[in-house]
């Protein structure tokens, strides 16, 4: 089962090259900040331009940094099923918790197409598989009924949804929880409802969600890992403040396109360069006051 707040991590650069020391330095950050996973390569990783070698490199680094910690989920998504499940298979061989797949991109196919795509994966692969569903992103959505039926298949475990009504995460949950008492589902099968980003985060959490695969806990580990923390522990309190506070810097770093205006603040952070690989390009000078505000309000812990 995986919970909590899950860090969608960004990949650093230099001078067009995967920054090795960095990428360590922010893997020991949200080890000691108390995250609760961590995604490599995903959507905020900027993926879908790393070659594979830099995909090797940067997971099996992870895992040697952390895995012992938490949880190493590898993104695979891809527009070809091939390729999807070449990226998957090397996630496999290095070890990792499970892989974050999307419907495949760009091709926008048919309902029965995604469906045969997930059939194929895991027909040919055992890596535990978490579905992402990002219409936004991708182009197709992944209705309600698609993913109840994804979830009956062996070794899916799991879904972030970034869908903008996150009421479908009660739903998914409800839904799962009917096929496991009509025995579709093993009741010993873990399934993880995540939400797919950090804005949503405490909403999720009242609709029943297990957690989040975050964009914010980038730069504010501890506030989002916190959240989770006093959410279970009933501390609403506590729950409302840190609630707030990544509201504010979830909002400093929506002006642009994800992952550029967390890349920015990274950088902030003195973690990494401010560098983004073509086609994306750095932020706009004109957002760099409020996420420094939000920076310079926010990295102060709550305690």
């Amino acid at each position: 089962m995986f919970f909590g707040s899950i860090v969608a991590v960004v990949t650093p650069f230099v001078q067009g090259q995967v920054d090795v020391e960095a990428f360590k330095k922010l893997v020991q950050f949200h080890a000691n900040e108390g995250s609760h996973g961590l995604v490599v390569g995903g959507s905020t990783g900027e993926g879908s331009m790393l070659t594979l070698d830099e995909r090797h490199f940067l997971l099996q680094t992870a895992l040697q940094g952390a895995g012992s910690i938490f949880p190493i989920i590898a993104g695979c998504s891809s527009g070809s099923t091939h390729e999807c499940l070449v990226l998957i298979e090397q996630a496999q061989h290095l070890g990792c918790t499970a892989a974050l797949v999307t419907a495949p991109f760009y091709v926008k196919p048919k309902v029965d197409g995604i469906l045969e795509h997930f059939k194929r994966i895991t027909e040919i692969t055992h890596l535990p598989l978490i579905l992402y569903n990002n219409p936004g992103r991708i182009g197709v959505d992944m209705p309600i009924d698609l993913v109840l039926e994804l979830a009956t298949l062996p070794h899916v475990i799991g879904i972030k949804d970034s869908h903008p009504d996150i009421t479908r995460l009660a739903f998914i949950r409800q839904g799962i929880d009917d096929l496991k008492q009509q025995g579709r589902i093993p009741k010993t099968k873990p399934f993880s409802v995540l939400a797919g980003d950090s804005s949503s985060f405490a909403p999720a959490l009242a609709l029943g969600a297990h957690g989040c695969i975050s964009v914010t806990a980038n730069v504010l580990p501890g506030h989002s890992a916190k959240l989770y923390d006093a959410w279970v522990n009933e501390d609403r309190v506590r729950f409302s403040e840190l609630r707030d506070a990544l509201l504010r810097m979830d909002t400093a770093l929506s002006h642009e396109v994800n992952p550029v205006p967390v890349k920015y603040a990274v950088s902030r952070l003195g973690f990494c360069y401010n560098e983004v690989r073509l086609p994306l390009t750095p932020m706009s000078a004109v957002h760099y006051p409020e996420v420094d505000a939000a920076l310079k309000t926010l990295t102060i812990d709550i305690v």
